[in-house]
């Protein structure tokens, strides 16, 4: 698990420490569309929102949560980390 400085900091802000080994989705369900449905923990928020996680490729997924369902939203893509060995 990776996260950036930045993205440490944020959560330190809104009152989330550590960042790491934070559950961010949770109640996952499968979307018709693909993808899944699920509860998103935005750290620098410190909220639970509605949004979607999508995989993009084997490797990336895709995360977005709305304040309002479709509305307000933000989004982020991560990366699988590599094993170096």
């Amino acid at each position: 698990m990776y996260a950036t400085p930045k993205a440490q900091a944020d959560a330190r802000r809104s009152g989330v420490a550590p960042l790491i080994g934070i559950r961010i989705l949770k109640d996952l369900t499968p979307n018709p569309a693909g993808g899944w449905f699920a509860k998103v923990f935005v750290p620098d928020l410190n909220l639970n929102l509605s949004g979607t996680a999508s995989l993009v490729d084997p490797d990336t997924l895709k995360v977005q949560g709305c304040l309002v369902i479709g509305v307000l939203c933000k989004s982020q893509v991560w990366t699988r980390v590599k094993d170096a060995g």
